[in-house]
C-alpha cells in the first residue's frame, strides 16, 4: 500500500494510537499477515497506485459521503475562551468609570491568569478595597 505522508507511515509504527482509523488499519494489516504492505512513494511522481489513490481522493470529495467528525474538546475550549476574552476586551475597553480608568492605567488589557492570581491587586488598584 503506498503512502504519501510519512506520518502516516509512523503512526502505522508506534505501539498505540489515539486515532480509531490508525489503530483499524493497523488491525487490517496484522490480519493480511504479511501479504500486505507499505511503503512512502513520492507525491506527483508518476506511481501509478498513487495516481489512481489522487483520483479516488478527488472523486471522494466531489461525489462521496458526507461524514461527520467531532470536533476535538480541546478545539471547543479553545474557541470558547478565546471569544470569552474578546468580549470581556471589548467590555473592559467600554469601561469609563473612574475606578476603571485607574485600573486601566496599571492594567490595559483583561488576562485570565492575571485576574485570578492578583484578584487583591486588582481590588486595590480600581479602589474596592480600603
Amino acid at each position: 500500500m503506498p503512502l504519501r505522508r510519512r506520518s502516516s507511515i509512523k503512526a502505522l509504527l508506534r505501539a498505540r494510537s489515539r486515532f480509531a482509523t490508525v489503530n483499524k488499519v493497523k488491525k487490517y494489516f496484522s490480519l493480511a499477515k504479511g501479504l500486505v504492505g507499505h511503503t512512502w512513494v513520492k507525491a506527483h511522481a508518476g506511481n501509478p497506485g498513487n495516481e489512481l489513490a489522487d483520483h479516488n481522493a478527488k472523486l471522494a470529495t466531489t461525489e462521496g459521503e458526507k461524514l461527520e467528525i467531532a470536533t476535538p474538546y480541546s478545539c471547543v475550549k479553545f474557541k470558547i475562551e478565546k471569544n470569552l476574552m474578546k468580549d470581556w476586551q471589548e467590555t473592559w475597553d467600554g469601561c469609563d468609570s473612574e475606578s476603571g480608568r485607574r485600573t486601566k492605567d496599571f492594567v490595559p488589557k483583561v488576562n485570565r491568569k492575571f485576574l485570578v492570581f492578583s484578584k487583591y491587586l486588582i481590588f486595590f488598584l480600581s479602589g474596592t478595597i480600603r
